[in-house]
């Protein structure tokens, strides 16, 4: 059930990358967890990312957010989650601000 535009994560594959091109704008990501279990997801890079988390198989059910938990200004969720699908939203902690992110999913 993906979000129009929003793009997939695999859990333990690469980090994706993302970019904050405009002001106020939010990136939206999808990954399923096969399995119920503790999931990490977390930005990587200069840009002070803010990480909002909604779920399962409902992108407006709120579970997290998170702005500075991860190393230097990035963002990290390590949640028990149950199975199914996903939606991690990234935004810059400024509503004026832009940069460039990874983004990632572990179990």
């Amino acid at each position: 059930m993906p979000q129009p535009g929003a793009q997939t994560i695999q859990v333990n594959g690469p980090p994706v990358q993302g970019t904050i091109a405009t002001s106020n704008e939010r990136d939206m990501y999808t990954f399923t967890a096969a399995t119920s279990g503790m999931y990490t997801i977390e930005t990587a890079g200069s840009t002070d990312c803010f990480l909002t988390l909604f779920g399962p198989n409902n992108p407006a059910t709120f579970i997290a957010q998170d702005d500075d938990s991860g190393p230097a200004a990035n963002s990290r969720l390590a949640l028990n989650l149950t199975a199914g699908t996903y939606f991690a939203e990234v935004r810059h902690y400024s509503p004026t601000g832009t940069g460039i992110y990874s983004i990632s999913v572990k179990s």
